[in-house]
């Protein structure tokens, strides 16, 4: 890892103004940044992650703070988020990835203001959501192969927002997934909401 945060790194913690690059992840988990353990944990500000290798955020049970961040070109996927926590990323460009944002274990971040787009070669859904209940708030995901996927009694809530020019599915929800879409559009996809 580029930076490794498993030993009871708090709110104090505060990493910003860094460019993050060429890291690789443990067992394929947070080749940036990896998290582990801690009811709450780092503020991430004002950071560009590219070019890492693996999930490029992983967290485990961390509850983190991102904003005014980009996540590009990193060859495998942006963030990782696993078990319990309410995480928050805010105002947050992730875009040309090898993969988009994971969700599960029981998780419920809160994304405002992010842009999710040009993950054309990920052959899933550019959002993956399981047994968990995130919150997309003033999101835009455009430009990728499939939308938001949500299985395993995971609960999607997406409030204006646009999920708009994705070559596949905007939406899938599958084995007791289900979402609650407010104020919010879904349009020129190229294949219709699996419910």
């Amino acid at each position: 890892q580029v930076i490794n945060l498993q030993n009871g790194e708090d709110s104090t913690t505060v990493i910003k103004n860094f460019t993050l690059r060429n890291g690789t992840g443990w067992e394929g988990n947070g080749s940036a940044i990896l998290m582990l353990g801690g009811d709450y944990g780092p503020k991430l500000e004002n950071l560009c992650i590219t070019q890492n290798y693996n999930n490029a955020i992983t967290s485990f049970g961390s509850t983190f703070s991102l904003k005014n961040s980009r996540l590009i070109n990193n060859y495998y996927r942006a963030i990782s988020i696993q078990r319990s926590q309410l995480s928050t990323i805010d105002n947050v460009l992730i875009t040309g990835n090898g993969k988009g944002v994971e969700i599960n274990g029981g998780a419920a971040p809160v994304f405002t203001n992010v842009t999710i787009s040009n993950h054309v070669s990920e052959t899933n859904y550019v959002v993956f959501i399981q047994s968990s209940t995130p919150t997309f708030k003033n999101t835009l995901i455009v430009g990728n192969k499939h939308g938001i996927f949500t299985e395993n009694s995971g609960s999607l809530t997406m409030i204006n927002s646009t999920i708009v020019s994705n070559t596949g599915r905007p939406l899938e929800f599958v084995r007791s997934g289900s979402g609650t879409i407010i104020n919010s559009i879904i349009y020129h996809n190229t294949n219709p909401v699996i419910v």
